[in-house]
Order: C-alpha cells, then structure tokens, then sequence
C-alpha cells in the first residue's frame, strides 16, 4: 500500500512532461507581437525608401547657374513672407538690377492661391507707403512656366500685368523707370507701362523678395540680385 502514492508521484510527472511545448513552435499571440515590437529598419530599411531628400548642392548643380559671385543672395525661409526685415531707403528715377531664380523658384501650393503674385524687388514711391504707392516687379510659378509682372500701388490702387517668362538658372535684366506720370517696366527686351499716381521723389524705400499673397514659403525660396 506504501507503493501506491509513489506511483502516482510518477504518473503525475509523466503527463506533465508530455503535455511541455517547444516555444519555437508556439502559435502564442503575445510572442508573435513581441516580434513586431523589434526594430523597424528589418520591415523598413532605410536604404529602400522610395525618394531622398535634395541636396542643396546637388540642386543647384543641376542647373547651369551663371557666375553669382557679384549677387546678393535673398532667402525666403520656409513658412515666411519676407527675405528681408531691414529699411533700405531709396533715391532716384530709375532701379536697374539683374536677377537669378534657381529651382527653388518651382512650388505647388495645390490651392487657386497658385496664381497669387509673389514680389521680386522695387520701391515705394514719393514718400509714401508701398501699398499707396509704388512700383516691383511680381513673379509666380503657374502653369509651369515662371512669370514675371509688373505690379503696382497708385494712390492705393493696385495693379498688375503680365510682362514675360523667364527660364531658371538664367540671368535676365530689370529696370523700372519714373517717366512723368508713368513707369516704364522692362524685362530684357520686354517692356510694358504702368500709371504712377504720385509726381517728386519724396524719401522711399527699397521693396525687397517677398513670397504672398496669402500664402508663405512652401519651402526655402533664393533669389539672387544685382543692382547695376
């Protein structure tokens, strides 16, 4: 009879052991998420991503830019209107400069604010405010080309008008001219006239690279200038 429990014993060991599992054949739902908690780069490794960020040098060699040595460079930073927040003040009847835009000049703003006139460079005018008199040249990237304008304040009054399209990485010659009650705009060869609502000349100031419209930089914006 003392035989008995240590049989028992036995048996009750036995069945244990056959009932053990292997753990690398376990179906167990915890396991299988433990492994979906290891590293990313195995599922998404940073050598297969579908596109690289541009670099800097890499886009402006893609471009046959001209000689910028003699330029002034204007930044517009990504999610700002202005590349500049200093007061310049300008005299004289006439602004003549040349201008470069690079790649950076292309966006997509996926809105009807595309066709807004981003500004390039100018003057307020007679002593005023800009936005009650002036004269600048405007620019857009729209139905894929680069657009430049000539865009002003008379009287409070805001007008516009196409002039021409530029290619990037290319150098191009602007002037605008005070001619008595007009300006004359020139991009190059092309030229058009805009009504000045103002006569003298008045202490002004110089209107630098701005992006707006309504909208800011979707990214960084250069242009580089230089007055003649």
């Amino acid at each position: 009879m003392k035989i008995f429990p240590f049989l028992v014993l036995i048996f009750f060991v036995v069945s244990c052991n056959k009932e053990k599992i292997d753990p690398s054949e376990s179906n167990d739902d915890s396991g299988e998420e433990m492994q979906m908690d290891d590293p990313l780069e195995e599922e998404y490794p940073k050598d297969s991503v579908d596109f690289e960020y541009p670099n800097e040098e890499e886009e402006a060699d893609s471009l046959d830019m001209p000689d910028l040595s003699n330029f002034q460079r204007f930044l517009i930073g990504k999610g700002s209107h202005s590349s500049v927040s200093v007061v310049r003040f300008f005299t004289g009847n006439e602004m003549n400069f040349n201008a470069v835009f690079d790649e950076s000049a292309i966006y997509d703003l996926a809105s009807s604010n595309q066709s807004d006139i981003n500004k390039l460079y100018g003057f307020s005018d007679c002593g005023n405010f800009h936005h009650t008199n002036s004269a600048r040249f405007g620019w857009r990237w729209y139905q894929e080309e680069l657009q430049i304008f000539a865009y002003c304040y008379s009287n409070g009054q805001r007008n516009m008008e196409y002039i021409t399209s530029v290619d990037l990485g290319k150098e191009y010659q602007y002037s605008i001219k005070k001619d008595r009650g007009q300006y004359i705009f020139s991009v190059n060869n092309q030229s058009t006239t805009m009504d000045r609502g103002c006569s003298g000349n008045g202490r002004s100031y110089y209107l630098f690279p701005y992006f707006g419209g309504t909208e800011t930089a979707p990214h960084d914006i250069t242009i580089h200038i230089q007055e003649i």
